[in-house]
């Protein structure tokens, strides 16, 4: 169930390029600045999660056989999320660039 919930907030805040309006104050931490790069990489980092999430269930149903394979494939997914979220928090932190 959570993992369902966060692929679908990741997708419709890459499809949108923003969070969603109630997404707003401390749930931003980390983030200093929301630019459409930011809300895109969160995005994918949410997707990311929400596959993570979704793994570990059927790893229980899996046969014996492909459940080390499943876990190493979720704890691999998990560590792509984190780099996206650490990645956002870079981008978000940057200095805005001057233009001329």
């Amino acid at each position: 169930m959570i993992g369902a919930g966060t692929t679908v907030l990741g997708t419709y805040t890459i499809s949108h390029r923003a969070f969603p309006a109630w997404v707003t104050g401390p749930l931003l931490w980390p983030l200093a600045r929301v630019t459409p790069s930011v809300a895109i990489t969160t995005g994918c980092a949410a997707v990311v999660a929400g596959a993570t999430a979704l793994v570990y269930p059927f790893a229980a149903f899996a046969p014996e056989a492909v459940r080390p394979a499943l876990t190493i494939l979720g704890i691999g997914v998990a560590i792509v999320s984190l780099f996206l979220v650490g990645y956002a928090t870079w981008l978000s932190r940057r200095p805005a660039e001057q233009r001329p």
